[in-house]
């Protein structure tokens, strides 16, 4: 069975080591500045230490973005760390959030609404500009939903 794939093969690198490796290094400078806080150069170290904390908060979706491809009958959502499958007939579709980032609607098992946030892949959301990524657009084929606003 053939299956596609919505998410960048990137995935794991955005969601984990991007965050994880920023985190660590805004976390050294502000130690460095607090260590250093009666030395001259402390005002820059915290200067370098806002900016760090600025872009670091920029990373913060991406520890909520999740690996997702379907097949003829089912989607499947990895965190990496466990994996689960839902029906195609239960996705309701998808919508853009947050630029670049997309939010996958669909109902579980019990019936209550739930969504996953994919990042699609990269060489897509920069042909695509501010459309619909192609794997997004047969995706809509494949379930017959079209976009949620």
């Amino acid at each position: 069975m053939e299956t596609n794939t919505l998410s960048s093969r990137l995935t794991f690198l955005y969601k984990w080591m991007l965050p994880v490796f920023f985190g660590f290094v805004t976390l050294l400078v502000w130690v460095a500045a607090i260590a250093l806080h009666a030395e001259p150069d402390a005002l820059a170290l915290v200067v370098i230490g806002l900016l760090f904390t600025f872009f670091f908060l920029l990373l913060v979706p991406f520890l909520f973005i999740q690996k997702v491809w379907y097949d003829d009958k089912l989607m499947y959502i990895s965190n990496f760390r466990k994996a689960r499958q839902v029906a195609l007939k239960q996705v309701k579709g998808y919508r853009r959030w947050m630029f670049y980032f997309y939010k996958i609607d669909f109902t579980n098992d019990q019936g209550n609404a739930e969504n996953v946030m994919i990042l699609p892949h990269i060489v897509e959301r920069f042909l695509a500009g501010m459309g619909t990524p192609f794997s997004l657009e047969d995706f809509e084929d494949k379930i017959g939903e079209k976009a949620i606003g």
